[in-house]
């Protein structure tokens, strides 16, 4: 498996578990307001110090492979990775918009702008494992 292969694993993997969590508590009703302003700073703190760890242990376990510059393959790859983002993007967007204007509260709206970033995330790493995937 490619170096940016596994990359994009470890942001499907890290984004999917710990946002998953967090949209899971955010949506029960065991955390409101404030309280679950810090447990999205948690969960946010949380993804950024395991992709770092785990880059790290990829990065270790092939050296030469992370020291590989993109071909002309890989470079297309992150560009449909992020057109298919841009997509989800716009669309979460405009549905978290949606639901302000039919009056969910300021929360609401916060998760769900977030949550479009999210998977508009979620969508270009696993756009290009799919591409790695077929060789494309």
């Amino acid at each position: 498996m490619a170096y940016r292969e596994k990359s994009a694993w470890i942001t499907v993997i890290s984004l999917v578990a710990i946002y998953g969590y967090y949209l899971l508590v955010a949506l029960s009703e065991r955390a409101k307001g404030a309280d679950l302003v810090w447990k999205l700073a948690g969960a946010v703190v949380l993804v950024i110090v395991v992709q770092i760890v785990l880059t790290i242990l990829a990065t270790i376990f092939s050296p030469r492979d992370a020291r590989v510059p993109e071909d002309e393959r890989e470079k297309l790859f992150v560009l449909k990775g992020m057109r298919n983002a841009h997509f989800v993007l716009a669309f979460a967007v405009v549905a978290a918009i949606a639901a302000a204007l039919l009056g969910r509260d300021r929360y609401a709206l916060a998760n769900g702008l977030f949550f479009a970033l999210v998977a508009a995330d979620v969508t270009k790493a696993t756009t290009q494992i799919v591409l790695y995937r077929r060789g494309a």
